[in-house]
């Protein structure tokens, strides 16, 4: 073999042995049983690793059976054009979840609900139908039974609206409105109103309010059907209804192993002594078969910004005698109990709202929480804080309500409630 040969053999030898030591010095070194403890905690070293227990499967709630229809009963076999027809639905449960049934008729809540029909171009009534709600508001749909609607409308018809009246628990406003479809003229004298809770009244203008606190909230909702009648002094009447379907608050947190405590301030809107105290009455009652013992109090006060858009103060809050500010430590199921708190707000003027927390629990062992809360009223208004109204006829209106009211000043509420019993015309 040449020399020069025998040199490039050498050569490649040594580079290959080279190669070979670059790779031994950059192979990470073996993980040692330490570091394998520090991945699975618990696991000491040099122990044999274990593998994790496998994750728990949660259990499956059972599934919510749809209801089952007894009941879809119409009222009238066949009805003009927009005329009432009233129809009544009541469904069952297999699974026991009776206690969350609820309804809806033609697109309206409420087991009974007067639907009024209309005649499509084709010369036919649009299909209606009924849906239960169980649980979860697993449903059943069913077609409303066929009745016939003629070509024809009714002389007059009234119409029942509702809304919640503000800083109000339970308390609704309704309010009738008659429309003459034959342009006869008719002029109510008075009204009489059953609000579905066994209630009446009579009042000589189309508004009425009604308190519903008294309802027991056995079940996830109540539905009551509003009747009013409008006549004129001289035979002459005419009906509406109106379905109410309300949600139970105390049903839901009772589910939940709590009693609520339900609180309404009276009057709804707090006023403002000269010295700048604000003292507000409170209705306090609660819905449970056992009374309820308080048993504790936290006051919160709440702060305004320091400047337009930044963050305010976080609430100050702390523990309080509640026989301090409580003319009551225990409360009778179906009793009404009236408090009374007072709060300076001219002293502390950063101070919007005071919260007082109440801690209660019944004669069974149920927590009970409920919460009373005072707020700084509104400036009144002036020239410096106000818009000016410009338009003369609102001017005239709000004139006429500061007369009748006998105020010096009147709200939007007001304004829409006389407007509503028409003292505004």
């Amino acid at each position: 073999m040449s020399t020069r040969r025998r040199a490039l053999i050498v050569c490649a030898v040594a580079l290959m042995a080279a190669s070979v030591a670059l790779l031994l010095r950059d192979r990470p070194a073996p993980v040692r049983a330490v570091d394998l403890a520090a991945l699975v905690p618990g696991q000491q070293a040099g122990a044999a690793a274990q593998p994790l227990p496998a994750p728990r499967t949660p259990a499956r709630t059972p599934a919510v059976a749809p209801p089952v229809f007894d009941l879809v009963r119409v009222e009238k076999d066949e009805v003009c054009e927009g005329e009432e027809n009233l129809v009544a639905v009541h469904a069952h449960t297999t699974d026991g979840n009776d206690a969350f049934l609820h309804y809806t008729v033609a697109g309206e809540a409420g087991a009974q609900v007067p639907v009024r029909a209309f005649v499509g171009r084709d010369g036919k009534p649009v299909q209606q139908y009924a849906v239960a709600f169980s649980k979860d508001n697993v449903a059943t749909r069913i077609e409303l039974p066929p009745y016939r609607v003629k070509n024809c409308r009714p002389s007059r018809m009234l119409v029942v609206t509702m809304r919640m009246l503000p800083n109000s628990v339970a308390e609704r406003e309704f309010t009738a409105t008659v429309q003459s479809l034959d342009g006869v003229p008719f002029t109510p004298a008075w009204y009489e109103w059953n609000f579905g809770d066994g209630s009446l009244d009579a009042t000589a203008d189309p508004v009425a309010t009604h308190d519903y606190s008294g309802l027991a909230q056995k079940t996830a909702f109540t539905d009551l059907i509003v009747k009013v009648k409008a006549l004129d002094g001289g035979g002459q009447s005419v009906e509406g209804r109106f379905p109410l379907h309300i949600r139970n608050v105390a049903f839901d947190t009772r589910r939940r192993g709590m009693a609520t405590l339900f609180t309404q301030p009276t009057p709804r809107f707090p006023a403002m002594g000269p010295d700048g105290v604000v003292r507000q009455k409170f209705r306090v009652w609660h819905v449970e078969d056992a009374p309820v013992q308080i048993t504790g109090a936290t006051m919160s006060r709440l702060f305004v910004p320091e400047a337009p858009g930044s963050a305010p103060a976080p609430p100050d809050v702390a523990a309080i005698d509640h026989t301090s500010v409580l003319r009551h430590t225990e409360l009778p199921p179906g009793v009404v109990r009236e408090e009374s708190l007072e709060f300076d707000f001219a002293a502390l003027p950063t101070v919007y709202a005071v919260t007082v927390e109440l801690q209660g629990i019944t004669s069974g062992g149920t927590p009970a929480r409920g919460q009373l809360t005072i707020l700084r009223p509104q400036p009144r208004p002036t020239r410096e804080n106000s818009v000016p109204i410009e338009d003369p006829a609102m001017i005239l209106k709000i004139r006429r309500a500061m007369a009748i009211l006998k105020q010096d000043t009147v709200s939007q509420e007001d304004l829409s409630r006389l407007e509503r019993e028409g003292k505004l015309q």
